[in-house]
């Protein structure tokens, strides 16, 4: 196996440990010795991947982006229009789905480093860019398809997207999973009143 082969597929083991160990340890208590323990490596063989722990995160950072435009990957066939395809994301955009593709303890741990840090700052506004304009095309396709009658989507997906961070927000404090459905359920009916699906 090639030599970028090697280093691609050790790099991402390390990003899924350190991951697994966050979601336990806490991102903040959770350092390279942990990570090679886990791993049974030493700490050093760490050190030749990611220089520090900024690098190490910011790769969290990715990892989290890809997981989080998997809510995304519905298949479109064309028994499908783009109307029932953009219910079926909204569907899942409002649901525990989230949680099963990346913890909330480890994001908003990620995300209090904005304050600190201008590159992790940068790569979540990427992220949160990139998320708000697949939702801008998915409304853009129903508006072409005459399926929906939106006069701006990107204004709407921007506000759709803030509605879906305050309702995560939260939900992670709510204990009871009945009540983080029926909260989640009450967000989506409004997210779909925002782009004109009133039934």
């Amino acid at each position: 196996m090639a030599k970028q082969a090697i280093a691609t597929i050790r790099k991402k083991e390390i990003v899924d440990t350190f991951y697994e160990v966050a979601q336990v340890e806490g991102i903040e208590n959770t350092s390279f010795a942990k990570i090679a323990q886990r791993l049974e490596i030493q700490p050093s063989l760490i050190v030749h991947y990611f220089k520090n722990r900024d690098e190490l995160i910011l790769s969290l950072i990715e990892y989290n982006l890809e997981q989080y435009k998997k809510i995304f990957t519905i298949a479109h066939s064309d028994d499908h229009s783009h109307r029932e395809y953009l219910i079926m994301v909204l569907d899942k955009l409002f649901s525990l789905e989230w949680n099963d593709l990346f913890d909330d303890g480890v994001y908003y741990s990620c995300f209090t480093l904005i304050f600190r840090h201008p590159v992790i700052k940068q790569k979540f506004k990427e992220l949160h860019l990139e998320l708000r304009g697949h939702l801008e095309n998915l409304i853009s396709n129903c508006v072409a398809e005459k399926s929906l009658q939106v006069e701006n989507p990107s204004v709407v997906a921007n506000h759709i997207s803030n509605l879906m961070d305050g309702t995560y927000y939260f939900v992670s404090m709510l204990d009871d999973s009945l009540a983080q459905k029926e909260y989640l359920e009450e967000s989506k009916a409004l997210a779909k009143k925002l782009i004109g699906f009133y039934s």
